[in-house]
């Protein structure tokens, strides 16, 4: 499963969540470069309805520029987190544009 990001430029860096939901759809969501890693998970997780559970599925992300076989890179750790928003603020900067990012679920379901 994949929620994607797209960090755009309209009101200072922002990501923009493109969360899975039912039926196929998903959910928009906006948070600010700068937000925190547990506000981040707590969101991400709130909107694939694991919030609530003591086990929850391991994130990860992929640029949409890296190549087929590029390994994903973790998101389970605050110097994950720290290290995504480098990476995608840097190539947004350089780009001069916004990059979008798949962020992957490693399973979706989630355990109480």
């Amino acid at each position: 499963m994949s929620i994607f990001l797209i960090p755009t430029y309209s009101h200072g860096i922002a990501f923009v969540l493109f969360v899975p939901a039912a039926a196929g759809s998903a959910w928009r969501v906006e948070l600010k470069a700068v937000t925190p890693y547990r506000e981040a998970l707590e969101i991400i997780y709130d909107n694939i309805e694991c919030l609530e559970v003591i086990k929850k599925p391991e994130l990860s992300y992929k640029l949409s520029n890296a190549t087929a076989k590029a390994v994903s890179i973790s998101l389970n750790s605050e110097r994950d987190w720290k290290g995504f928003q480098k990476e995608v603020i840097s190539q947004q900067k350089t780009k001069k544009q916004s990059i979008p990012v798949n962020i992957l679920v490693a399973d979706r379901i989630c355990v109480s």
